[in-house]
């Protein structure tokens, strides 16, 4: 009895993000710090200091060409609906550096 003939199965590759778009990531490394913080890293979901003016809740992180920019939000308190919460929004522009992609969008 012969062996039956073995099908490759083709993986779906991703696409990749399109460079003219805005592109949402997880995070943003960077080869320098922040402001006069030590952080190297600003990760949405988590809290973000530049040690200066914007400090807060990071709410989104998007890459556009050539920078990013990050949603800070001021005043943000873990644990309470949206509806009422109290805080001031600030934006966050970065240059440089690298992330991980959170989705590409369609």
């Amino acid at each position: 009895m012969g062996a039956a003939e073995v099908k490759k199965l083709e993986q779906p590759q991703p696409k990749a993000p399109d460079g003219t778009k805005p592109v949402p990531l997880k995070y943003l490394y960077l080869p320098y710090t922040f402001g006069t913080s030590i952080s190297r890293v600003i990760q949405v979901g988590s809290s973000f200091s530049d040690g200066y003016q914007a400090s807060g809740h990071v709410a989104s992180l998007t890459q556009y060409p050539g920078f990013a920019i990050a949603e800070i939000r001021t005043g943000w308190v873990p644990g309470v609906i949206e509806k009422d919460q109290n805080y001031v929004t600030k934006y966050l522009m970065i240059t440089g550096g690298h992330g991980l992609v959170a989705e590409v969008p369609g």
